[in-house]
């Protein structure tokens, strides 16, 4: 399998430089640009990293290619952050992401929806060879099995629950608490749907997207507003921001009094300005802040979490050699019927 993948996470990088290449992958590899490679590529953007996907006969090439376009977009030295693997380290590396292995919150279920709509939106948009469809297919497959036999990805690092968990550490109760959401994004959702059944008193969405009948049903309740609540920004104990927006969503706060609120930044780049985190009675989460609060929580799973390394190894590898196995019978039938054909 002639495949590799270039990207940055949490693990290789601090926060400012993840936002900045995160910007550059976008911008570099986006729908609109889907020939600036010439192969067949699949681009990963999530909250804690930013990755491309590729399979060509010469991934080495490819890969000094990735790096030229990206210096286009980046105007500082960054090559020191990046990781790249090849062959059966790149089929592992996407089956421990596709398991949450991988990830800041280990063994999160948003991971595993991200992975597979990354995938799609990329079979849907450009032609992916036999060597990506089967990459992700298996990850995929891996990640599923993986949260089906371990109980530390069984129970999950849901954003959902450390969110819900930090207000219980902050709030006497969620009653009076008023929640805004800005951005229409299935992290939002999802963490939305664990919101449905806390007693706050008021939850709105903010979105320039008109919903549709299915989630007037499934949120039933929920406010839907444009972004120009924001004007009311005020009014709400509990901010919750996952998009992507061009520039900071949330600059200043025109309200002074100080007085307890809690603003969740799930975007990467970050969409509230970093100075708000001094604003007085304000407590700002990023998903670097939340990543941290789950690092006793890997320690607890640690003999676990290497038995799940092992097994995805293991797995990895008869797949890598299936591949080859079948990619050379193929080859054989191939020119065997070609032969055929010439007697």
């Amino acid at each position: 399998m002639d495949i590799a993948v270039v990207g940055v996470n949490h693990t290789c990088s601090s926060f400012t430089l993840r936002e900045e290449l995160t910007r550059a992958f976008e911008k570099a590899f986006s729908i609109a640009e889907q020939g600036s490679l010439g192969c067949s590529y699949v681009l990963l953007l999530t909250c804690n990293r930013a990755e491309i996907y590729f399979s060509a006969k010469e991934t080495t090439k490819v890969h000094v290619k990735i790096l030229n376009i990206l210096r286009k977009h980046v105007n500082f030295a960054f090559e020191h952050a990046l990781y790249s693997y090849f062959d059966t380290d790149t089929f592992l590396h996407l089956a421990r992401v596709s398991s949450g292995l991988d990830s800041a919150l280990v063994g999160e279920s948003e991971i595993q929806s991200q992975v597979k709509l990354a995938y799609e939106r990329a079979r849907k948009t450009r032609e992916l060879s036999s060597s990506i469809h089967y990459l992700f297919q298996k990850s995929l497959r891996l990640g599923k099995y993986t949260r089906s036999d371990f109980s530390f990805s069984k129970e999950g690092n849901h954003l959902s629950a450390v969110i819900l968990k930090q207000l219980q550490c902050s709030f006497d109760s969620f009653e009076g608490l008023n929640a805004l959401f800005l951005g229409n994004s299935e992290i939002n959702r999802r963490v939305l749907s664990a919101f449905m059944y806390k007693p706050f008193q008021k939850i709105k969405l903010c979105t320039n997207h008109e919903v549709d009948c299915s989630f007037k049903k499934r949120y039933s309740g929920v406010e839907v507003s444009d972004y120009k609540e924001l004007e009311n920004l005020s009014s709400y104990d509990v901010v919750i921001i996952a998009g992507k927006y061009d520039k900071y969503l949330i600059e200043e706060i025109s309200d002074k009094a100080p007085r307890k609120r809690i603003f969740f930044d799930l975007s990467v780049p970050r969409s509230v300005h970093p100075r708000l985190q001094h604003f007085p009675g304000l407590t700002l989460y990023d998903m670097e802040k939340l990543s941290v609060l789950f690092d006793k929580r890997q320690k607890f799973y640690k003999k676990e979490l290497l038995e799940c390394e092992e097994h995805l190894t293991k797995y990895v590898g008869r797949y890598f050699s299936l591949f080859h196995t079948k990619s050379e019978k193929k080859k054989f039938y191939q020119i065997s019927s070609a032969f055929a054909e010439v007697c």
